[in-house]
């Protein structure tokens, strides 16, 4: 079967993906069109919603379009950044009965210099082109309607209806984006009794509402959080939230009575509860932040690198299933915006502290130009995947280069910080 690989963040799927992938099938330039959003962009692209949330978005996309398109998560699977020549052969491993062709459009036309391997993937692949209107022209191309997912998003996060959306892809966004204050776990989403979020600054949209401002204090915007909680399930209080002090270390709370928005409860930098209503936060402005999820209970977690050293996430994941007499392959963990590789510059020792903790150094160490560049997404993924953990997933965000992230790094000590919270809304789950 001929199948044309149309690959893309797909942030959201919009009317353009829908007609290139009739048109794909009707022309007979293939038999088959899979649509495979990418779970890492290579070439830095922000702000990407969670990658089953955009699987999900195809998926309806698919089902509007007709039988003959699929969506193919393989790139979950493979090695981080998702590179297109990988993905490609990876397909073509995985289904040796199908030929492969690349679906392309003409604007990333001028792009290839910075691709992995684009004369193989020319040589191999035989790409499609397809034209964008707004972009240049080329002889023999079609040329499509210029729909932006960039214009979409930023309609939803001002709350107005977006152009360009198919009614079944609309639904879910919808439910992702309407009257929720942050960013987004698909995984985390399909728990029905579990509500999450991670958080930004007011810069960006609707969406970005908690900024906790320098440092925590008596008056933590309790407006902000009326507005968070509120976004996510009416019946949640201010009043139960469960805030830590948090001192970089490896203690965790258990069932710690909520101190509300204005108080902390506790040093420490986890929390676990069984009880439905009880809001676990934690506060993040580089390092990062860790969502679970199991059959009994949840966990909030904040993890820098000193933190990830002490061994705080393994502490987590064992006090949340001793909470819940659940087993680590049990737990969803959604690991939320925090500083990434590419621009997380630090040096020999932060990678050697992580090292010595167990987590190897092909997974933890990024060579930068200048010097070594820690990556706290890998080092948390391993030690998460070492602990046992079920599934873990990533809700993307650099936080040293997005504009609607906190960023002490960044910003100094006038850096704000971004809230992330998760509670169970239900007992009997």
């Amino acid at each position: 079967m001929r199948v044309a690989v149309f690959g893309g963040s797909f942030n959201p799927p919009h009317v353009g993906h829908a007609l290139v992938a009739g048109w794909l099938h009707w022309a007979e330039h293939a038999d088959a069109v899979w649509l495979v959003p990418c779970a890492d962009h290579p070439l830095g692209k922000r702000g990407l919603e969670g990658f089953e949330a955009r699987a999900e978005w195809c998926r309806a996309l698919a089902d509007a379009v007709g039988p003959w398109v699929r969506v193919e998560t393989i790139e979950q699977e493979l090695p981080r950044p998702s590179y297109t020549i990988r993905t490609l052969e990876a397909l073509s491993e995985r289904y040796p009965e199908h030929t492969f062709r690349l679906v392309v459009g003409a604007d990333i036309l001028e792009q290839v210099d910075e691709w992995q391997d684009w004369a193989g993937i020319e040589q191999r692949f035989s790409p499609i082109v397809v034209g964008r209107a707004g972009h240049r022209s080329l002889p023999g191309v079609v040329e499509f309607p210029r729909v932006s997912s960039t214009e979409i998003r930023r309609a939803l996060g001002r709350g107005e209806p977006p152009t360009g959306v198919l009614p079944g892809v609309q639904r879910l966004l919808g439910d992702a984006y309407a009257g929720a204050p942050m960013r987004r776990s698909g995984l985390l989403q399909r728990q029905s009794h579990v509500v999450h979020g991670f958080g930004g600054s007011r810069g960006g949209g609707r969406h970005e509402v908690i900024d906790l401002g320098p440092r925590p204090r008596g008056d933590l915007r309790r407006e902000m959080w009326e507005v968070a909680l509120r976004g996510v399930d009416a019946s949640l209080s201010t009043e139960n939230i469960a805030l830590l002090d948090q001192v970089h270390g490896a203690h965790v709370l258990v069932d710690p009575r909520p101190g509300g928005c204005a108080s902390t409860v506790g040093q420490a930098d986890a929390v676990v509860s069984t009880q439905a209503g009880v809001v676990l936060a934690v506060r993040t402005a580089d390092c990062v932040p860790v969502l679970m999820s199991a059959p009994g209970g949840v966990a909030a977690v904040h993890a820098g690198w000193r933190g990830v050293v002490a061994g705080v996430l393994q502490a987590a994941v064992e006090a949340l299933c001793e909470a819940t007499g659940c087993a680590p392959s049990d737990v969803i963990a959604a690991v939320g915006p925090h500083a990434s590789a590419a621009h997380y510059e630090t040096g020999p020792e932060v990678v050697e502290a992580m090292v010595r903790a167990g987590v190897p150094r092909e997974k933890v160490c990024f060579m930068g130009p200048r010097r070594e560049h820690t990556n706290l997404r890998g080092a948390v993924t391993h030690v998460l995947e070492a602990a046992g953990v079920g599934t873990v997933e990533h809700v993307s965000g650099c936080t040293l280069t997005d504009a609607d992230l906190h960023s002490h790094r960044r910003d100094g000590e006038l850096a704000g910080r971004q809230a992330s919270f998760i509670a169970r809304v239900s007992c009997t789950s």
